[in-house]
């Protein structure tokens, strides 16, 4: 014990003379120095880094805060220097628009936590647009981006005061015939997959995964799995690829570390994780088109406005080539009018060399399928509406363990045509699931009659059938390792226009059922006393809706769910505003009971005469 004690004492004695002589360099290191660099929280949380300090120059000073920037200029004996950019990203501030706080507190923070020191200084109008003023120099030439992506981050960004570009326009990346241009607009207009929201794009996920294929092919990225790259020729000293959404940021993160073979830190992200970084390729996804809402990254308007912001970093984070995959068409029929973004299409559409999709992902016939190379069998494919029926027939007749069919709408002929086949794939052990909508969610009885007798024929041949409430997906799923989706109701009605998207991949498979699912839990809340989940009742006994004997009305509250007396044609509306849903079972709308009911709707509380 007593040895044990010295040793202790010894040790912290070597710790006491470290500690001082670590404080004897640093006093001599502020004694000698002349320039210190430090972020700003350690400015403000440290006690006085130099005893005195001439001049303080403040850069990334939009990023800043106003209490922050005041803090930071307050330590300087002589001069502050304001440096940054007002039209990228400002401080993050969440109280601005914070649900719960109250109108005072968000015009609180709006005023101080949320403005920069440009605004503050008065040299910004509330439109965003620059005041001339003695105190304010413009730094005009950027040494980033090549000529062409510096005009196009001018058009959505800075009409009113232009950038000129100092470098020359030659690419320091092996030549690729993907990216031969500075600006490439990838246009997926018309090869749309629809999915639960407008987080995601599995399209767009294709495209970006064969662009990278393809940019590997060409020797510009590494090999997948390649070890020992130099640097400089890392993936992540190459490409940035650029999503709004972080939902998408997954999905694409999941897909490059199959494509490449490592998680590459830093590779894809979201704008907001971008700001500050740069790199020769820059791949800018804009999601939109799979959902019927584009987001609120899009909706914004103005210099000074979040989406103009938001578009400006994004796009300039490109020193080589930019390349941005887009549903022009879509974007066209949902953005706001006169709108930043609308700009940036305009722009891409007139001066960007242009590719469509289906340069990237290849149009199949069903006969190609069994000719296929692995290699060529596990790129994602689109394939039309003739041919899809006998591609999904040679997927089916290969299942060894299970097929998922997610089908909201079930049809006697199509029925009719896949039986059979379902029924010996069963017979042989396969699982086969149909996920679709119960019978008693369709609105007229002679379809709830039909649906019910397809769901026995279904059962019958040995199929299992589970129920979705409101489901809306189109996905097909064999052995967790075929992905088929799109416009085709498998086992539903067809339509002249029905696309399909095929691919072979167990993470993408695995990737649909969680957005699925996800998008499942999204529904209204329950949040019963009883702690029941949505299927079940009271004791935990497996139940789809509450009976009405549980006190199912208009204007009562059961499992969660405020019920609500809505006319047919009031539906879309109450959709809209208050998320609602219909209840089968009882033949009422709900919605969540914590959700405000507007003034003008409560009508919809009044039960019905």
């Amino acid at each position: 014990m007593q040895t044990l004690t010295e040793e202790a004492d010894a040790l912290q004695q070597q710790v006491d003379e470290a500690e001082k002589e670590l404080r004897r360099i640093s006093d001599s290191v502020k004694a000698n120095c002349r320039v210190l660099g430090a972020n700003v929280s350690k400015a403000v949380q440290s006690r006085p880094l130099l005893e005195r300090i001439d001049v303080v120059v403040i850069d990334e000073a939009g990023m800043i805060n106003l209490p922050m920037a005041w803090y930071v200029a307050g330590l300087a004996g002589k001069r502050v220097v304001v440096a940054g950019d007002f039209r990228q990203l400002p401080a993050v501030n969440k109280a601005a628009d914070d649900r719960g706080a109250s109108d005072e507190d968000k015009t609180h923070a709006r005023r101080w936590s949320a403005t920069d020191a440009f605004r503050a200084a008065g040299l910004v109008t509330a439109a965003g647009t620059v005041r001339q003023d003695p105190r304010l120099v413009a730094l005009s030439t950027q040494y980033r981006m090549r000529e062409p992506i510096c005009d196009l981050v001018n058009a959505v960004a800075y009409p009113d005061a232009p950038l000129r570009t100092g470098r020359d326009n030659e690419s320091r990346i092996p030549f690729s015939p993907l990216v031969n241009a500075p600006v490439i607009l990838i246009d997926t207009s018309g090869h749309c997959v629809p999915g639960p929201n407008h987080r995601t794009n599995p399209v767009h996920q294709a495209a970006v995964h064969e662009l990278v294929r393809g940019l590997q092919y060409d020797e510009v990225l590494p090999p997948r799995k390649w070890e020992n790259v130099l640097p400089g020729e890392r993936a992540t000293d190459r490409l940035a690829v650029i999503a709004p959404y972080r939902d998408q940021v997954n999905g694409l993160k999941r897909t490059l570390v199959e494509r490449l073979g490592a998680d590459y830190e830093g590779l894809v992200d979201t704008v907001h994780r971008f700001q500050g970084s740069q790199r020769p390729v820059v791949i800018l996804d804009t999601v939109a088109g799979a959902g019927d809402y584009p987001g609120r990254f899009y909706l914004g308007t103005g210099l000074d406005s979040e989406t103009c912001r938001l578009l400006n970093v994004a796009l300039s984070r490109a020193q080589d080539h930019l390349v941005v995959i887009a549903d022009v068409a879509f974007l066209r029929k949902k953005l706001p009018p006169r709108s930043e973004a609308r700009t940036m299409l305009d722009h891409l559409e007139t001066s960007a060399q242009s590719i469509s999709v289906d340069q990237l992902i290849p149009v199949r016939s069903a006969a190609e399928l069994a000719a296929l190379p692995d290699e060529e069998l596990t790129r994602p494919a689109f394939f039309p509406a003739d041919q899809v029926d006998r591609a999904v027939r040679w997927d089916i007749e290969r299942a060894r363990k299970s097929i998922d069919i997610y089908t909201f709408l079930l049809s006697v002929p199509r029925v009719k045509k896949w039986l059979p086949l379902l029924a010996e794939k069963t017979a042989a052990g396969v699982s086969v699931v149909i996920h679709t909508r119960s019978p008693e969610e369709q609105r007229e009885e002679s379809v709830v009659a039909r649906h019910s007798a397809l769901v026995d024929q279904l059962k019958s041949a040995g199929c299992t059938v589970e129920y979705r409430e409101r489901m809306h997906e189109k996905v097909f799923i064999v052995d967790d390792t075929v992905l088929w989706h799109g416009s085709l109701n498998l086992l539903g009605n067809l339509g002249p226009t029905d696309l399909m998207m095929r691919l072979e991949d167990p993470e993408s498979c695995a990737q649909a059922r969680r957005v699925m699912d996800q998008a499942r839990r999204e529904n209204p809340v329950y949040r019963g006393t009883s702690g029941t989940r949505p299927n079940q009742g009271p004791g935990g006994t497996k139940k789809r809706n509450p009976d009405a004997s549980e006190g199912v009305a208009v204007g009562a509250i059961v499992w969660g769910r405020l019920y609500l007396n809505v006319s047919y044609q009031e539906k879309d509306e109450a959709k809209r505003l208050v998320n609602a849903r219909f209840d089968g079972d009882n033949k009422l709308w709900y919605t969540d009971a914590e959700k405000v009911i507007p003034e003008q709707r409560q009508g919809w509380l009044r039960p019905k005469r």
